[in-house]
């Protein structure tokens, strides 16, 4: 026969069954004393590792060049906006000012991404940059894009000086100082360059500037034909045809942008620059 439950009995039964449920919903309270099965600490440690991100460095250069990547004596050729020879400009400067440059992996990427701060000088006629930019350090990957803003200022943020020498030889002095500060993406969607990023890789990439094309008005409204001999400032507060040159001629400095690859000689097994054979080719099929 089954002992029965005193009255006593009951509520002590009564009192260590509520205790228990009252640890069983609130683990680790200290009401219940202490618990072998979690640390102190309110998280719990897994004991995985987060990998490591692979990440290579790009180190941003510069070359000023013309399309077949050499410029003359520092002389451009102008095309007037019928597609004619508009004469020549001898360059005495030509800067660009830049206030950040990023490598994306296409213009539509919003990923923030490290950025060069400047601003920074661009001589595109001794081929430097002041002052000299860090490398920067990427995640694995291919990047297609090269994102640079102009940096606005009083003295310009594209500055150019030289002569300009009209098709029927008269002589003027031209000074173009813009102040914009519009984004220039360097990705061609004709031909996309990609900057393939691996773990420990390490590469100079050239922010290269047709400089030839910047005369090159072919299409546009405006060229150089108003110019006739008298000396020319465009800048700002240009109007009437000076303001039509000034906006063609920014339009040709964006879309003669672009960025290409440095070839070291690991690059290549002779261990010859490539671009430097490229312009010897040039030279032996001038001589033919």
């Amino acid at each position: 026969m089954r002992p029965r439950l005193t009255c006593w009995n009951k509520q002590r039964y009564r009192s260590v069954l509520t205790g228990l449920v009252a640890c069983l919903i609130g683990i680790g309270s200290p009401s219940c004393g202490s618990w072998s099965g979690n640390p102190p600490s309110s998280k719990i440690q897994t004991g995985i590792t987060p990998a490591v991100e692979k990440q290579g460095t790009v180190e941003i250069v510069v070359q000023g060049t013309g399309t077949t990547l050499k410029l003359a004596n520092n002389t451009l050729s102008v095309i007037d906006k019928g597609g004619k020879a508009g004469g020549q400009i001898i360059l005495t400067s030509a800067q660009l000012v830049l206030s950040d440059i990023v490598v994306r992996r296409d213009p539509s990427d919003l990923t923030p991404r490290p950025r060069l701060s400047g601003p920074f000088v661009l001589d595109l006629l001794t081929n430097t940059i002041t002052p000299k930019p860090e490398k920067l350090t990427l995640p694995e990957g291919e990047y297609k894009d090269i994102t640079l803003q102009l940096y606005k200022q009083t003295g310009g943020s594209v500055q150019l000086t030289g002569t300009y020498i009209t098709p029927n030889q008269k002589s003027s002095s031209l000074r173009i100082t813009l102040d914009a500060d519009d984004t220039l993406s360097l990705m061609k969607e004709a031909q996309a360059k990609v900057i393939q990023v691996t773990s420990g890789s390490s590469q100079q990439i050239a922010l290269t500037f047709q400089l030839d094309q910047w005369f090159n008005f072919n299409g546009k409204d405006a060229d150089l034909s108003h110019i006739n001999g008298q000396d020319m400032t465009i800048d700002a507060a240009a109007t009437g045809d000076n303001r039509k040159l000034r906006d063609a001629f920014l339009t040709n400095v964006k879309a003669a942008s672009d960025f290409d690859k440095i070839t070291t000689p690991s690059d290549n097994k002779d261990g010859r620059d490539t671009k430097d054979q490229d312009d010897q080719d040039d030279d032996n099929r001038g001589r033919r």
